[in-house]
């Protein structure tokens, strides 16, 4: 399983009609890969920066794009033998999203509906390490690059 959460401040360089939102990034990303024998989480903070616009291509159908970068500044590795916090394995962080949005004209304060559709990747670059557990065992996690790619929907109410 993984999770994320992202939290943006940053500024529009665009108009309201067509903003494009340039934004310092704090990114915190989790990965659990728990099975019935060994339990094994890894946490990440990135920091970072990103870019977000919206352009509306008629009255009833936009465009949404995205991306953004995060640089590892923490990671936790949490097992049910171990619980180690790091903040020298370098990993990286790249996203990047296309979307739809479909709009039902309204004139009336807070009946206008809208539904998007958005595709959104992620690619991870993780740096290798090595965890000693409280027996004395020593773990290697080799290095590797993950990729994710998702299909998010949603609608405003």
């Amino acid at each position: 399983m993984v999770s994320n959460t992202a939290v943006h401040l940053g500024t529009n360089l665009g108009s309201l009609e067509s903003p494009i939102l340039l934004s310092f990034a704090m990114y915190i990303d989790l990965q659990n890969a728990d099975s019935s024998e060994k339990r094994f989480l890894k946490g990440d903070m990135f920091l970072g920066a990103n870019i977000f616009g919206r352009f509306i291509l008629d009255k009833d159908i936009g465009f949404e794009y995205g991306a953004g970068y995060g640089y590892s500044i923490a990671t936790r590795y949490y097992g049910d033998e171990f619980n180690i916090f790091n903040s020298s394995k370098h990993n990286q962080r790249f996203e990047a999203s296309l979307g739809l949005i479909f709009t039902q004209s309204s004139n009336i304060k807070n009946t206008r509906k809208d539904f998007y559709m958005k595709v959104k990747g992620l690619y991870y670059i993780n740096n290798a390490f090595d965890i000693t557990t409280n027996q004395g065992q020593t773990l290697i996690y080799p290095s590797n690059k993950d990729i994710s790619v998702m299909l998010e929907t949603g609608f405003s109410l």
